[in-house]
């Protein structure tokens, strides 16, 4: 190999680290809501991991090998449907999840008296652990592969999917755990949705910044130099003394908002600051707005050649190199 395809597969590792510790954490932190505080307390499950603690309710088989072969079946199912990249990452979360989960399952767990207590933690623990996982562009494997596989061929809505799988499975274990596990594994499962989806917005969060400064290229310098971050110029007027002026705009984090108002005082205590709250912000350098896709993909051969552009019919004794050098261009505005 040379010395630039060396260099170019340690920037490609370089880029993958930090999906590496996410997921590998999140896999561990969601292997001990299972050991520690469902199995113990006999609630129910979701999805996959839902039908291998009702095996380990049943006949007392160990729930870490259940989930990593049921999750080995649907990753040969998705292999011709999914990226490779995600389907990488899926099975190395799942190989982490079962191994954590064979390793902490012999160990006693917490003493808690108070049953929804032990809910709280384990949605606690399970939605942070999954928005871990979720944010470095993983997947904690089970349903979430057979959803995105459907969504590739029929074009289901992956949420709508899940959901029904979850749910289905949750009621299922009603003749095992009994009707008021039930009811606290249903409490589960949505409290864990909500601590997902806070978790996952707090990732995304940062602070919209509006500065009106007399040392504006001061302050553009500090945040693009210092903060590394982009900054936009707003022309605006003053409505008092109709002075023209220029508004920087940048998203920061919030570290850097005290960065920002640290330097302020020091360089001009008289800029006028506004600060807004962003929950989410998608486009260069944030998140692209082409993961969302509103259309199935493409599933068959003959689909993508129903769609492939017709060749141009080239009558005999003419030369088609020719033909498309002496066509006149069409340079007027379009109507």
């Amino acid at each position: 190999m040379t010395k630039f395809g060396l260099l170019r597969r340690f920037k490609k590792m370089q880029r993958d680290w930090p999906t590496f510790w996410r997921t590998t954490l999140g896999s561990a932190m969601y292997a001990s809501s299972l050991a520690f505080f469902v199995l113990p307390a006999k609630f129910p499950d979701s999805g996959v991991a839902g039908a291998a603690v009702l095996l380990k309710y049943l006949w007392d088989i160990p729930p870490a090998p259940v989930i990593f072969a049921l999750n080995l079946v649907l990753f040969i199912y998705g292999w011709k449907i999914l990226p490779k990249r995600f389907l990488f990452w899926t099975l190395w979360s799942v190989t982490v999840f079962s191994f954590t989960l064979q390793i902490l399952e012999p160990f006693p767990a917490p003493h808690v008296t108070d049953r929804f207590l032990v809910v709280v933690a384990a949605a606690a623990l399970r939605g942070i652990a999954w928005a871990i996982v979720i944010s470095g562009g993983g997947s904690l494997g089970g349903t979430d592969i057979l959803a995105s596989a459907i969504y590739r061929k029929t074009g289901m809505e992956i949420g709508r999917f899940s959901f029904a799988i979850h749910v289905v499975t949750v009621i299922a274990a009603l003749p095992v755990v009994g009707f008021e596990n039930l009811l606290y594994g249903a409490a589960l499962l949505y409290l864990s949705c909500l601590v997902f989806d806070s978790t996952t917005q707090s990732f995304d969060r940062r602070k919209q910044v509006l500065v009106v400064s007399s040392k504006q290229d001061e302050v553009k310098w500090y945040i693009m130099k210092k903060l590394r971050q982009g900054v936009t110029m707003l022309y605006g007027q003053g409505g008092y003394t109709g002075k023209e002026m220029r508004v920087l705009l940048a998203m920061l984090f919030p570290r850097q908002v005290a960065d920002l108002k640290k330097f302020l005082r020091e360089t001009d205590p008289r800029a006028f600051v506004v600060l807004y709250e962003a929950s989410e912000i998608f486009g260069r350098r944030f998140k692209p707005l082409n993961r969302e896709r509103t259309k199935p993909l493409i599933r068959t051969r003959t689909e993508a050649q129903s769609i492939q552009p017709k060749k141009r019919r080239i009558l005999p004794g003419q030369d088609s190199h020719k033909r498309r050098k002496n066509r006149p261009y069409n340079l007027s505005p379009p109507s």
